[in-house]
């Protein structure tokens, strides 16, 4: 195997996101890239195996953090005099709200799964 396909493999199998992860995470050298792989290759192991708690805590954590980022930007705006700063206060205020619905409705979906065509081809087998 080459270096590029080596790293074409890494790259689509999610071996970069320990580094990523380590580098936004600010946790600082404490945190080793390894044990990130590790975690990763767990959870992925977990949905696999159709346990899904992981990533409905992970939801619900994101949809509290977008909530929060929705609530002090709205009172940022409310503070702004400037109509330029106000409208690009209230714009990123509307973008985390719509984030955090949109996080909602996907753990939604994830706990209530809808019933549509797949629901109907398994029952015609």
């Amino acid at each position: 195997m080459s270096t590029s396909q080596m790293l074409a493999a890494m790259a689509t199998r999610g071996a970069l996101a320990p580094a990523n992860i380590k580098q936004f995470s600010s946790c600082g050298d404490d945190l080793q890239v390894s044990d990130v792989l590790t975690e990763l290759q767990k959870a992925g192991g977990e949905v696999s195996g159709g346990n899904l708690g992981r990533v409905e805590k992970l939801l619900v954590n994101q949809v509290i953090t977008l909530d929060t980022l929705f609530h002090n930007l709205l009172q940022r705006a409310g503070s702004q005099e400037n109509m330029k700063n106000l409208e690009t206060f209230m714009r990123l205020a509307l973008k985390a709200q719509a984030q955090a619905r949109a996080t909602a409705e996907a753990l939604g979906i994830l706990k209530n799964p809808p019933v549509g065509s797949m629901g109907r081809c398994n029952s015609l087998a």
